[in-house]
């Protein structure tokens, strides 16, 4: 109803719609609050939101044409407003659980919903998952927690490994490790944002992490050579770390392997 209280004490996520309200993510489910009245509005008498009203929704965000997505332990939901329809979104059959604790869209359209089975993304005006990314298109991990759209309508990800930046004009993942400066340990639930200057900060258990994606970009680092052994005429020297060694001048011929 228009005077409940909020749904629940443990906040998942708080996101502003386009009249200014927020949409309130919690562990009793999800509700609107507009702060000009101070009131809460839940949905567990609403015909169509009443089976998920109650649920422990992670994330809940509208759309551009107002349409609510809901993600929560059992799956993907978008409510369509123009329609009055409750709509679940399916899923890949290889995704086990279907939590889903991030949502973002593109300027595009585009929807993107994480969980523990990587990102699903659900193209403009569908209903479907186009795609799958995974550890197999360049992920460090699968279990994501944060999803940020940028200002060139980049994705970055964030989870528990490593943090990546996804293009779905290009369909490319870029993945940034501690080599890049990111702090590796695990990624928090809700512990993400985007500044009005564009510049995003992501928060972990050693600290957190924050940048301007147009400064952004893979550093290639030179290849690392390690000595493994040193053949001199009939003899396998093996080296394990640093080691001096002292060759006399009248050895014509030393193979060392790599």
């Amino acid at each position: 109803g228009k005077n409940a209280a909020l749904p629940g004490n443990e906040i998942y996520g708080l996101t502003k719609t386009r009249d200014n309200q927020f949409l309130i993510s919690s562990n009793g489910g999800f509700c609107f609050f507009d702060p000009l009245t101070e009131k809460f509005q839940t949905f567990y008498e609403h015909p169509k939101l009443k089976p998920i009203a109650g649920s422990l929704t992670f994330y809940a965000t509208t759309d551009t044409q107002d349409n609510i997505w809901i993600g929560n332990r059992t799956g993907l939901y978008c409510y369509n407003k123009k329609l009055d329809s409750l709509i679940k979104i399916t899923l890949p059959k290889s995704a086990s659980t279907k939590f889903i604790f991030t949502i973002a869209q593109d300027s595009s359209g585009n929807i993107y919903a994480a969980g523990r089975h990587g990102v699903y993304v659900v193209p403009k005006d569908s209903y479907s998952v186009e795609r799958n990314i995974t550890k197999s298109d360049g992920l460090q991990g699968e279990y994501i927690l944060g999803l940020l759209c940028d200002s060139n309508d980049n994705i970055w990800i964030s989870g528990n490994r490593g943090l990546a930046r996804y293009n779905y004009k290009k369909n490319s993942v870029e993945a940034f490790g501690a080599g890049e400066g990111v702090l590796q340990g695990n990624h928090k639930i809700a512990a993400y944002y985007k500044s009005p200057e564009n510049e995003i900060f992501i928060g972990g258990e050693d600290g957190f992490n924050y940048f301007f994606p147009d400064k952004v970009s893979p550093q290639q680092y030179p290849l690392k050579v390690f000595n493994t052994s040193i053949q001199i005429a009939d003899s396998l020297i093996m080296i394990s770390g640093k080691v001096d060694l002292s060759l006399p001048g009248d050895y014509s011929t030393v193979a060392i392997n790599y």
